[in-house]
């Protein structure tokens, strides 16, 4: 990894050329079979998705969805988001601060700020995870995920302005089954999951599941020795399925989550030209190998848990859907901001959430017509608490300097006290209400048209301090000095309407052709770090076409389709101090085409290609860069937004050979992604290079409920960045961020029954 190569030119994509091909493939094959009629021996699978809120078959949704099932995942040994972004040429993740950053074509979550909400909504069963970190401790025990491209405005509601992920677990069943699969790698690798599910009578039926991982640190922390990005979590899920007639099953539902490891921390990436890390300029030392740590901790302690109850009740030609839920989350992170292992400006976060929803769907058909409305209630308690606990004196120089906030302050010479610094908080609390309404009109057998709206009201009220004090030693009590402490209580409200209009057309029984026109909103909303008015909701508008079609009997599947995005009021950050700040920029466009394409050629070959080509430019923001505050108000407009690939690829190849003692099926899944920025500013130093991953497995099956897969993820041993951000000017304007995992290998051993 560098942070300072060149960036690469644009490039032209050739999939227009792809999906005029199909358009005339499709115009030659007319009379292709149905799904049931192809054959099933070597073609590819059917997968049933409930992106809409109805059961359909994945080819015949006129959305962008990849989705993969349970037994996928565990094959292909996903078993996180990170891993799940690799193999998606639209989605990039991250995490930092106990946040998941989750970017899909484009557009996604780059704050640091605790509370921030995200773009790409996470639903666990139905039920919102306001917090995304709820969301990431689910994915286990899991039958489907479902991945949503492009606004979800209509159906999904708040903040699925770039998409959502649905994650489904898998049902009690309907006879007793169940799994255990331990896996053992380096690092100390060892992880856990399994379930045992089944009716209990006529009635009734449960299921219980469980995750644990651990493993070592990729790292040390060279200021104490200890470890780095290791991991210790664990999850567990109980569900209860009711049958008390023929027309209603309640299904109830609780989870636990937990993680206490050494995760989370920025780790130093490099000084921007010119600069100097302070801590390094002082002395200190900060780490040579970027996968190392300087300072505090960093130490990450996450506890969530919820509960769910889903009713669906028969009333004849309608279907009553009642989903209530209820998350909680308590996270804390010490960390550091100056990479050194001087420690000069330690870090604490601390944030908590409580969060009802309430969502009621009615749906049936008539005559030509699936119709379904709902009504939907969100209510959050979320309180956060921001501390740079203490700033070294040896800052204070460096303050006056870039800030000119310490004039009068004397020339510090040590020893170096620690001074009370930032301290920040309060409380908020958020109410939405949302009508919604989605229809499809069936004109013909081949011809259709959805159409669809959703009406959002929302009001956040916060009561928050913040005291910047550099006046006193540390750990002076009261926390809150009278005269240094600036206290705020706000509110504001917005309202929202985000329609949706999908023309689909059935050239033929396996090739569908669909246009859409559809918005997206993200909430407004204040920040917790600092006080600043409230920054205005972010609206995002999607005019995208698509075609889905199977070939030889369903022995070629090809997707294809193309979007274009209009931006307006997009929430963006800035460091300001030890701050970050939240602001709105005017408007941004970003266009794009996709491909998805899965073949079986022969029986037991299978190929995969998963391409994705992005242009993304603000079209019009001005800010000011706090690494060149000298250069004033810079026009940004014509830059690319910040986590946002030209290109990016992924290429699977797998094969099966049978033998009298089992099925062994050799794998290889190579990722490239190509260059893009960590800042809106575009700073060649603050980029991460085009870079491949390469994943290799080998599966063995002995068809008899016992399997087991061998694997090594990135096998080059790749250094690279996936999340980066540039500090204040007082403390060196160096970078900081994180990595993508090593080279990691082991082996899984499942068995079924």
């Amino acid at each position: 990894m560098k942070v300072n190569k060149n960036y690469p030119r644009a490039r032209t994509t050739g999939l227009p050329f792809l999906i005029i091909w199909l358009f005339g493939v499709a115009n030659a094959q007319t009379s292709a079979p149905t799904a049931d009629q192809a054959s099933s021996a070597g073609g590819l699978e059917e997968i049933v998705v409930t992106a809409e809120h109805k059961s359909s078959n994945l080819q015949d949704t006129p959305i962008v969805i990849t989705a993969l099932t349970g037994d996928t995942l565990q094959e292909q040994h996903i078993t996180t988001f990170e891993t799940l972004a690799d193999t998606n040429a639209d989605v990039q993740f991250s995490t930092g601060s106990n946040d998941a950053r989750i970017f899909i074509r484009g557009v996604g979550l780059d704050s640091l700020s605790p509370g921030s909400d995200p773009r790409v909504a996470i639903y666990t069963d139905q039920v919102y995870n306001a917090r995304t970190q709820t969301g990431l401790s689910s994915f286990f025990d899991v039958d489907r995920i479902e991945i949503l491209e492009g606004p979800q405005g209509t159906l999904y509601g708040r903040n699925a302005t770039a998409g959502a992920i649905n994650i489904i677990s898998r049902d009690p069943g309907d006879k007793f089954n169940g799994y255990a699969t331990v896996t053992f790698g380096n690092y100390g690798l060892v992880q856990t999951e399994g379930a045992v599910g089944g009716p209990l009578n006529d009635t009734f039926a449960g299921r219980i599941a469980f995750t644990t991982e651990d493993h070592s640190g990729y790292g040390t922390n060279i200021s104490t020795g200890g470890p780095v990005d290791d991991a210790h979590r664990g999850a567990v899920r109980a569900k209860l399925e009711i049958k008390p007639s023929d027309y209603a099953t309640i299904m109830l539902q609780a989870d636990y989550a937990s993680e206490d490891d050494h995760s989370g921390g920025l780790h130093f990436l490099g000084n921007s030209p010119g600069n100097e890390d302070f801590g390094e300029e002082q002395g200190y030392a900060v780490p040579s190998n970027p996968r190392d740590y300087a300072g505090q901790g960093p130490d990450d302690a996450i506890r969530s848990a919820g509960a769910s109850a889903l009713a669906t009740i028969d009333l004849g030609k309608l279907t009553l859907t009642s989903v209530s839920g209820y998350r909680h989350l308590d996270a804390g992170q010490e960390t550091t901001s100056d990479e050194s292992t001087g420690n000069l400006l330690p870090v604490n976060y601390f944030e908590r959430s409580s969060e009802f929803t309430q969502e009621f769907r009615l749906s049936g058909t008539f005559g030509p017509v699936d119709a379904l409305v709902g009504a939907y209630y969100f209510h959050e308690d979320n309180s956060a608490l921001t501390q740079t606990a203490y700033v070294s004196s040896a800052l204070l120089p460096a303050f006056g300097e870039a800030e000119n906030c310490c004039i009068g302050i004397p020339q510090q010479t040590g020893p170096f006290a620690q001074l009370e610094g930032e301290y920040a908080g309060g409380s908020q609390a958020t109410n939405a209400y949302a009508v919604f309404s989605q229809e499809t009109i069936h004109f013909t057998d081949s011809f259709g048209l959805d159409v669809g709206g959703r009406y959002s009201h929302e009001k956040r009220e916060i009561d928050q301090f913040y005291q910047f004090d550099l006046g006193r030693p540390a750990g002076v009590l009261p926390f809150l000095v009278p005269g240094a402490a600036t206290y705020a209580d706000q509110g504001k409200a917005w309202s929202a309407f985000d329609p949706k209009v999908t023309l689909h057309y059935k050239i033929t029984n396996d090739i569908l052709a669909y246009a859409t026109y559809t918005k997206g909103f993200k909430s407004g909303g204040f920040n917790f770090s600092v006080i600043q008015p409230a920054f205005n909701p972010e609206v995002l508008t999607d005019y995208e076409a698509g075609i889905k079609a199977d070939f030889f009997d369903r022995r070629l599947r090809v997707d294809v389709g193309a979007f274009h995005y209009l931006y307006t009021n997009l929430q963006v950050n800035v460091t300001y101090q030890t701050s970050l700040l939240t602001t709105n920029a005017a408007g941004a466009n970003l266009s794009g085409a996709e491909a998805q394409i899965e073949a079986t050629p022969i029986d037991n070959l299978r190929v995969g290609l998963n391409m994705a080509y992005l242009n993304s430019r603000y079209t019009s923001y001005s800010a000011i860069n706090p690494g060149e505050p000298e250069l004033g108000t810079i026009n940004l407009a014509g830059n690319r937004l910040q986590y946002a690939p030209r290109w990016k690829i992924n290429g699977l190849l797998a094969y099966k050979i049978t033998t009298p003692w089992g099925d062994f099926t050799p794998r290889a899944d190579v990722t490239w992604t190509d260059q893009f920025f960590f800042s809106q500013f575009n700073l060649p130093y603050n980029q991460q290079s085009a870079y491949a991953l390469t994943d290799l497995y080998l599966d063995y099956d002995m068809k008899n409920g016992w399997s087991a897969t061998a694997f090594a993820k990135n096998v080059t041993d790749k250094l690279y960045a996936v999340a980066s951000t540039q500090s204040s000017l007082f403390l060196g304007d160096q970078l900081a961020g994180e990595l993508g995992p090593p080279r990691t290998f082991g082996v899984s051993i499942t068995k079924r029954f």
